[in-house]
Parts: C-alpha cells; structure tokens; sequence
C-alpha cells in the first residue's frame, strides 16, 4: 500500500506513517498532513531520509513518552528508533537522502538525472517496502 501512495503522489514519509494510521489512532489524513515536509529528506534538502523519518514517527507513536515525565516511554522510543535506525543503515550503507540517491537535489541537471534514471521507483520505493516490514514486524512481535 505505501508504494501506491507515493504511486499516486504521497512522499515516501507520508506513504509510510499513512499505512499504520489506524493501528497508531490516527486519521490518514492527519498522517498524511503531519509527514508532508519530512519527504525527500524534510522538503528536499536530503538531510534523513523520508521513509525512515516515516518510520520513526510510526514507532514515536507507537512506544513514545505522553509526558514529560515518562522517562521509560522516551527510553523505549530511543532504543526502538536507534535499532530501527542501525538495521536500515547495515542494510542500506546511509540514511541520508542524497547519499541514498546519489545525487545533489539543488543541483538541477543531477535532479533531472536521478529522474530520469527513476530512482524513486529503483530506490525509494525499495527503501519504503523494507521500512514497512520492519515496523510491521516491530509491531507484530510486541502483540505477542
């Protein structure tokens, strides 16, 4: 479902929060709303990529502090995005957007390259299935 979201013109921040929606007690649309800036690496500097800012804001919802005061809640957030976040980078070598890509956004002849080289669809959507899987795995296993 979060591949046909950025299909249809989702970022890959909002395909990935969007997909646990429900299971988090949101709306979608909140979801969507929330995510809109965190894609191509928060608007397209490419500083962290969007699928995984995606992610960790699933997991904040899900294991994150209510309060202040909710040390454990915070420490469990931690230890879940840092897992999350050392997974992704063993698995994908960065979690950067322009070093995922491969290419400088400000420059517009390297933007026009990485589209016409559609590496949306070769990494994006790739680095958007894998981040899905692991939060529905993460998810899974703690309702065990």
């Amino acid at each position: 479902m979060a591949v046909s979201l950025m299909k249809e013109g989702s970022s890959c921040s909002q395909a990935v929060l969007t997909v646990f929606a429900d299971e988090l007690g949101l709306k979608k649309t909140d979801a969507h709303k929330i995510m809109t800036a965190f894609g191509g690496g928060f608007g397209r500097k490419q500083l962290v990529c969007g699928a995984l800012s995606g992610g960790v804001a699933a997991l904040n919802m899900r294991y994150g502090s209510e309060e202040g005061s909710d040390a454990d809640g915070k420490t469990l957030a931690y230890d879940k995005v840092n897992l999350f976040l050392s997974t992704m980078e063993t698995k994908w070598g960065k979690t950067d957007c322009r070093s995922l890509l491969g290419y400088d956004f400000s420059d517009k002849d390297a933007a026009q390259k990485a589209k016409d080289e559609n590496l949306s669809a070769k990494v994006c959507h790739n680095l958007v299935k894998d981040v899905v899987q692991y939060i529905e795995s993460d998810f899974i296993s703690e309702n065990n």
